[in-house]
C-alpha cells in the first residue's frame, strides 16, 4: 500500500510531521524574507527592502505634493467664487480681489441667472491662473437677458498661500437707452 506524504520528497526521511511542519513554517514567512532560520518577522534583514524603497519614493515626492496644495487652494477658491457670482453675492466676491479690495461698484440691478466654465484655470510657471467663464444675467430694471466672457486673472500668494482676483470683478455693461435689439 502506498500512502501519500505531505512534505517535500527531500524529506522523506524525517516522517511526515517535520515534512508538515517545514511547510507551515514557510507559508508564515514575511515576504522578502530568506530561508535563514533567524530571518523572522521583526528581523532588520526583511525590513530593509521596505525601507529602502519608501525612501526612494518619499524622496522626490515633496514637489508635487507643494504642487497639489497649491492646485485644491485654486479649486477651492474658484468654486467659492463661482457660488458668490452665481448666487448675487456679490460683496462676498469682491473679497476674492485682495487684502486692499476694489472699488465699490453698485450691483443692485444685477441678477446673475448662469455661470459657466468655458475654460479652467491652469497654473502657470509664474503662480498665475487664467480662467475664461460665461456669466448670464438680468438687467433689472429691463428685464433684460445679457451675457459676458470673463477673463479672471488670478495671482497665488506665498505668504497667505491664497489665490487672489487681479481682473477685479465682471464688469456688467448696461447697454444704452438707445439700443434696441
Amino acid at each position: 500500500m502506498i500512502t501519500q506524504r505531505r512534505g517535500s520528497a527531500r524529506d522523506w526521511h524525517r516522517g511526515p510531521e517535520v515534512a508538515y511542519d517545514r511547510e507551515v513554517d514557510e507559508r508564515r514567512r514575511p515576504l522578502g524574507c530568506s530561508r535563514r532560520p533567524d530571518c523572522g518577522a521583526g528581523s532588520a534583514v526583511a525590513l530593509w527592502p521596505w525601507l529602502a524603497l519608501l525612501i526612494v519614493l518619499a524622496g522626490p515626492g515633496c514637489g508635487p505634493v507643494k504642487d497639489d496644495a497649491k492646485r485644491n487652494a485654486l479649486d477651492n477658491t474658484l468654486r467659492s467664487y463661482r457660488q458668490a457670482i452665481r448666487w448675487g453675492q456679490f460683496p462676498a466676491a469682491a473679497g476674492f480681489i485682495g487684502p486692499d479690495g476694489g472699488a465699490e461698484i453698485d450691483l443692485s440691478n444685477i441678477r446673475v441667472t448662469g455661470y459657466e466654465v468655458i475654460q479652467q484655470g491652469v497654473i502657470g510657471p509664474d503662480d498665475s491662473a487664467v480662467q475664461l467663464v460665461q456669466i448670464d444675467y438680468v438687467l433689472e430694471d429691463r428685464q433684460r437677458l445679457e451675457q459676458l466672457i470673463d477673463r479672471q486673472l488670478w495671482r497665488y500668494d506665498e505668504q497667505s498661500g491664497a489665490w487672489w482676483l487681479e481682473s477685479g470683478l465682471p464688469r456688467f455693461v448696461a447697454p444704452d437707452a438707445s439700443d434696441t435689439r
